[in-house]
């Protein structure tokens, strides 16, 4: 499970104890035992807080890519409501530095801290579509809502709120980013927009806009978000498809750490074989080191069986697919 990775890589790399709240609108009774299981440290604890979420957001609308537990953030300062300041963290995040730095940046006034969704441009149509369905000035700088500084305080004492978020809901059913565009009509022109390195979506050179601004989030990356299905790092096969080597080894150091472990590795492994699996056959598969070196050779035979060729000569390992009940199972 993703939150126990993120868990995990924030303790590694903050000096000061961390209180964890989960959010809980629905895990299953082992993944909890399994996350309770893990050791977080001297000072550090977790505290499960559960929510209803289908009651609550019964009349907010989702599909494929927008699942209804991503509007639980909506509801965050009223959870605890002694807190005065939050970090947010989607799952889908590790900590590269201190969590500290970011849960001490100056707001400046504002109820909200975030940072500019640059994912959105690099993928076309994706940002006008985002402000399209909710009408955002085109001054708004439009933020991810997955990792946010919340000033819960200030949230909570306007009354007027969560009867807005409610509001926008249901004069904008057809959002783009379900949660995402909803935030940032909820705080158009009336948030703190934090540094890159706070959340870093993508390492490409082409979505910041200056080479300096690329450099210092790259070399003071504090939060890596590994946005969307594409670029889970349990989700790239051998493939080269993914130059961000360093962040994708982080998460699998972090993971090893957790009772998950092996779930991901079996996904990992299900990826690689994914062309194979779905009928998409191709019979010779180069294996890239760093996405630029040729150093080995998966053959995919036709009777369901792969082997992989270390500089294309010496085999490693052969796997073999087996169908049982509907459900993959794996020999090596």
């Amino acid at each position: 499970m993703l939150a126990a990775v993120m868990m995990r890589s924030v303790v590694a790399n903050t000096k000061s104890p961390v209180d964890f709240y989960f959010i809980d609108t629905g895990i299953s009774a082992d993944k909890r035992a399994r996350i309770e299981s893990m050791d977080l440290g001297a000072g550090n604890k977790l505290e499960f807080i559960h929510m209803d979420i289908a009651e609550k957001f019964s009349d907010f609308k989702t599909w494929e890519n927008v699942s209804i537990t991503g509007f639980a953030r909506l509801l965050i300062p009223w959870l605890r409501p002694e807190l005065d300041r939050v970090v947010y963290l989607d799952c889908d995040v590790i900590a590269t530095g201190d969590v500290a730095d970011f849960y001490g940046e100056d707001l400046e006034g504002n109820p909200l801290g975030a940072m500019e969704a640059l994912e959105m441009n690099c993928l076309p149509g994706y940002i006008d579509r985002a402000r399209c369905g909710v009408d955002l000035s085109p001054e708004h700088v439009y933020f991810n809502s997955g990792i946010l500084l919340i000033d819960c305080a200030m949230w909570r004492a306007d009354k007027t709120l969560p009867e807005r978020f409610f509001e926008i809901e249901k004069q904008y059913p057809d959002k783009f980013c379900g949660d995402q565009d909803l935030l940032n009509k909820a705080f158009e022109h009336n948030y703190k927009q934090l540094p890159q390195k706070y959340n870093v979506t993508t390492c490409a050179r082409t979505c910041y806009d200056s080479d300096e601004n690329h450099w210092n989030a790259m070399k003071h990356m504090v939060f890596r978000h590994f946005v969307g299905g594409f670029d889970k790092p349990y989700n790239i096969g051998f493939n080269g498809s993914t130059k961000d080597f360093r962040s994708h080894h982080k998460f699998w150091e972090y993971a090893f750490q957790t009772p998950f472990y092996p779930d991901f590795m079996a996904n990992f492994i299900l990826n690689v074989q994914k062309p194979l699996l779905l009928g998409a056959m191709r019979k010779k598969r180069i294996v890239y080191l760093f996405g630029v070196i040729p150093i080995g050779l998966i053959k995919i035979g036709n009777i369901g069986t792969s082997q992989f060729r270390l500089f294309g000569i010496l085999p490693i390992w052969q796997t073999r697919n087996v169908k049982c009940d509907g459900d993959l199972i794996w020999e090596k």
